[in-house]
Order: C-alpha cells, then structure tokens, then sequence
C-alpha cells in the first residue's frame, strides 16, 4: 500500500461501503451519522478485518462516541506510514 495511511484505508473502505467517494468522509463523521446501521456495520466489520487482518467489533463502529477516525489498533506500519501516531492514541 506503500505510503497509505489507516485513515485513508478507513475511509476508503467505508466509502466502498456507503457509495460514495472517500474525500467526502470527514475524519470526525460517525459512523451511524452516515448511516451505518447493525447489518452495515457488520459488512463494514468484515471489510475492515479483511483489509487489515484484525477483528473489529461491530459495537465499536455502532457507539455514537467513535468517528471514522476510530482507532481500534489498526496498524499504520501495515500501510507503511512509519510517521503516523500509533493506533490507540488520539
């Protein structure tokens, strides 16, 4: 992926998922303000743990308190991103 960031994959992913473009996802949209919803969460869920090898709980993408910026210990080193803060901090 060389130089991709685990925001971008996120959003790239979660646009794939919604049908639209990942520029037109903020970092601090919620998932359910984009109308994410149990069935699409657990697509999503799936999406995610396929591109980046780790589970990701449906609850966490439902909880109004997490953005598309959630961090869920996806790691940026698998996108390559050195220089990116480590997943878990915000």
């Amino acid at each position: 992926m060389g130089g991709v960031t685990t925001l971008h994959e996120i959003c790239r992913a979660a646009g794939a998922l919604l049908g639209c473009s990942a520029a037109d996802l903020s970092a601090t949209a919620r998932f359910t303000g984009l109308g994410v919803y149990s069935l699409s969460a657990l697509s999503f869920s799936k999406l995610l743990q396929d591109v980046f090898e780790v589970e990701v709980p449906v609850g966490i993408l439902l909880s109004p308190a997490n953005a598309v910026a959630v961090e869920v210990d996806l790691p940026d080193e698998r996108a390559g991103d050195e220089d990116a803060s480590p997943a878990g901090k915000r």
